[in-house]
């Protein structure tokens, strides 16, 4: 009777593990939309009012890939999304097996270098400074919605970063006069 019932709980604890959902913990979608709205082929077209060597030049969106992460949990995952800017490797995913809406963000910024961003679920990030949210925000003649403004620091300049929802970085310039990129033109795609 002893090894009927032993052998009852052992099925039902099998049973029971394998029947667990699968559950995938997703990136915030506001990371989502600000760095790395855009698919295989899209094309981002700045001018850079300080550069001699590109004032213009355009990036492409290639080798975009949107997966998940095996946690240690069994059937537990994170959302990941990388992706190629300009041949330069960009990365957003979800640092969590168990909190939903977190960011971990990893992008190069042509003519700046790398920023590195970890967002909470609000959206909020204690990598940048000057934090605001514009309900729309102009450039080259375009008004763009939902316009992200936020300051961040590389060595020992302050880079002042705009990026519009579902598009991406609409703006940079610095305190030291090296850059002052604008996009010009871009083509979308999902």
């Amino acid at each position: 009777m002893k090894k009927v019932f032993y052998l009852a709980v052992v099925a039902l604890v099998v049973l029971c593990t394998g029947c667990k959902e699968e559950y995938t913990t997703p990136i915030n979608p506001l990371a989502i939309s600000l760095f790395a709205p855009a698919g295989n082929g899209s094309t981002f077209e700045y001018a850079d009012a300080r550069s001699n060597s590109e004032p213009t030049f355009t990036v492409t969106v290639s080798d975009f890939s949107d997966y998940t992460n095996t946690c240690s949990e069994r059937k537990v995952y994170s959302q990941a999304i990388t992706y190629k800017l300009g041949g330069e490797t960009c990365t957003v995913y979800s640092p969590s097996c168990i909190e939903d809406n977190l960011a971990y963000i990893k992008v190069n910024v042509p003519h700046v270098g790398v920023i590195e961003i970890n967002m909470d679920a609000e959206g909020k990030s204690t990598n940048w400074t000057n934090y605001e949210k514009l309900n729309s925000y102009d450039v080259n003649g375009v008004s763009y919605p939902d316009v992200h403004k936020f300051d961040y620091e590389i060595g020992t300049d302050v880079y002042h970063f705009f990026y519009a929802e579902n598009i991406g970085l609409i703006w940079v310039y610095d305190n030291q006069q090296k850059v002052s990129m604008k996009l010009i033109g871009n083509n979308i795609l999902h």
